[in-house]
């Protein structure tokens, strides 16, 4: 076993990849105080695992990264590679060169290899064990290493000749085989102690097997029957709620017609109160020529009365005048004349008031007439009241038919609604019943097994 070379990077001053060769013969390493001659060995020390800070002359583990100048900024890790030649095989490994690498992080992780392959420390101090290059092996020798190996208590010196020797590898392996002998007296004394306890529970276990044993017989025997229940009341259900999706499509058609009859009832409605509305407008029409008519017929009857008037008054004249000539020597052509005059005023006076009684008559009949029409649209309007007042009572009952399907198809979907949500809690039911189940049977086998070993435990 050879070393071969030595590869640094970011640890202490060595914070670029540097790497030492080193070959056959002797190799020295010289520089001033403070050049960095001494991290060279610590980085041997510590990539073959020394964990002590002191003897790395450090107060704590991230001093052995790079931690920066003026000019360059601090690493963030430490990583040192020490490579073997092992063509001699004095290592465990059958590779002709060994790399040992140790990586620390300033986070506090480590990582640990040998040939590229992470693994423990553990292994890397086992590898040297015996070989003199382990942590407290004689191949290093630090400054001071002589003085404490002469100062040192003899248990100390007694440690360093056996690495010497190469017998600490087959003391470390006495340990190792005595704390295993220890555990496995502690388990031999927990095992009696278990057994001691298993012993005491033969008895009930057994009984308690069998009551398992016939609980699940019964278990099972339940559960058929539970299942054949619910199927039973699953198949009725869905019976039911057929029937019930029947009537519900049976009251949707009712339903539907109700409100096609509804529609067409509303359209009747609406066609007789426009023709209402149109006769209303025409009896508005009549009314108004009525009132026109008698506006007249009073114009003319005023006339008439001023007429009849006018001809007393002239017939009083007429008097008066014939008085006057008995009682005067007026001339008989003059009054005669004057006589002559009156009766041809009282002439057109009486045609013009036969002529207002013409037209008098003519008024009263046109208003006779305007009378009988009136009559007649006032007939209608009764006839349309009448139609109006069955159609009303019509959409009534179509309206208590459309809200007694409606309550139908309520009712329906209530029940359908109650049909599922019953289906559902029986659902739950069963599956809570298949849980409690295979609970049941979880526990049966732990027992069955516990009631196994305890059987072995006997036999034993």
């Amino acid at each position: 076993m050879v070393l071969k070379a030595l590869e640094m990077q970011g640890f202490k001053s060595f914070p670029d990849k540097t790497v030492l060769t080193f070959d056959r013969g002797m190799t020295a390493v010289v520089g001033p105080n403070g050049s960095g001659k001494s991290n060279i060995s610590d980085a041997v020390r510590w990539v073959l695992g020394e964990q002590s800070t002191k003897t790395l002359r450090g107060s704590k583990m991230e001093d052995v990264i790079f931690s920066g100048t003026d000019e360059r900024r601090a690493m963030g890790y430490a990583e040192v590679t020490l490579r073997l030649d092992n063509t001699d095989r004095s290592l465990p490994s059958d590779t002709d060169e060994v790399a040992v690498t140790r990586r620390y992080y300033r986070s506090g992780e480590s990582e640990y290899k040998i040939n590229g392959e992470i693994t423990r420390l553990r292994d890397i101090h086992e590898m040297f064990m015996d070989t003199g290059l382990g942590r407290d092996g004689y191949s290093i020798v630090s400054q001071g290493k002589v003085a404490d190996m002469v100062s040192s208590k003899s248990n100390q010196r007694r440690d360093m000749l056996e690495e010497a020797a190469g017998i600490s590898h087959y003391r470390y392996r006495r340990a190792d085989a005595l704390r295993r002998l220890d555990q496995a007296e502690d388990n031999l004394v927990r095992l009696r102690d278990i057994l001691g306890e298993l012993e005491s529970r033969v008895g009930p276990l057994k009984t308690q097997s069998e009551k398992a044993q016939r609980f699940l017989v019964l278990a099972e025997q339940k559960k058929e029957l539970e299942i054949s229940l619910w199927l039973y009341n699953i198949d009725s259900l869905k019976t039911r709620l057929q029937e019930q999706e029947h009537k519900i499509d049976i009251a949707t058609a009712q339903y539907t017609e109700a409100e096609h009859s509804l529609q067409e009832i509303e359209d009747k409605i609406n066609t007789a109160l426009e023709t209402s509305r149109n006769i209303t407008l025409e009896i508005d029409n009549i009314r108004h020529s009525i009132s026109d008519v008698d506006e007249k017929t009073a114009d003319l009857n005023a006339q008439i009365a001023v007429g009849e008037n006018t001809v007393e008054h002239n017939n009083e004249n007429i008097e008066r005048v014939k008085n006057e000539i008995e009682e005067t020597d007026w001339s008989r052509n003059a009054v005669e004349q004057s006589i002559k005059e009156m009766e041809a005023e009282v002439e057109n006076m009486v045609r013009d008031a036969e002529e207002l009684k013409a037209q008098l008559l003519a008024m009263e009949k046109e208003s006779e007439e305007l009378g009988k029409t009136s009559g007649e649209v006032s007939d209608r309007s009764e006839e349309l009241t009448r139609a109006m007042t069955e159609i009303t009572e019509q959409i009534a009952e179509t309206r208590v038919r459309r809200s007694a399907a409606e309550s139908s198809i309520l009712e329906v979907k209530d029940r359908t609604a109650h049909a599922d949500e019953t289906i559902a809690e029986r659902q739950t039911l069963l599956d809570a019943l298949k849980k409690q189940d295979s609970e049941t049977k979880d526990r049966l086998d732990k027992a069955v097994d516990a009631a196994t070993s305890a059987a072995n435990a006997i036999d034993g």
